[in-house]
């Protein structure tokens, strides 16, 4: 992942909306490539694009990685089960899905 920087999803939103997913929520939508190449940690963002690849974890979340096709690189989104309506669309979202995603910017655990 360019400059180590994943978003976690607050809320989500595709072809299967999640209730109250981006509700209320006014923001102007950024290119992948601009969060990866200058957003800070704590900056909240709103992503738009499509599913490259899905990893579904045991410990309550998943990994989507989103491109827009603003560059070559992908942003990590992070999604925790937490999430309304988590186990119903989680299992549909597949490669190619189109989404929403409002998320907060975080450092990766995984960058060195």
């Amino acid at each position: 992942l360019s400059g180590g920087e994943a978003v976690e999803a607050c809320s989500i939103a595709g072809r299967r909306r999640s209730p109250g997913a981006t509700e209320g929520v006014e923001m102007a939508r950024q290119r992948v490539a601009a969060v990866l190449q200058g957003a800070r940690p704590g900056t909240v963002v709103d992503v738009r694009g499509w599913v490259r690849t899905k990893r579904e974890s045991k410990g309550g979340f998943a990994f989507v990685e989103l491109n827009d096709g603003s560059c070559f690189g992908n942003l990590q989104i992070v999604i925790d089960a937490k999430l309304p309506g988590y186990d119903g669309w989680i299992k549909d979202l597949g490669t190619g899905a189109s989404v929403a995603i409002v998320g907060e910017v975080v450092e990766s655990p995984g960058k060195g």
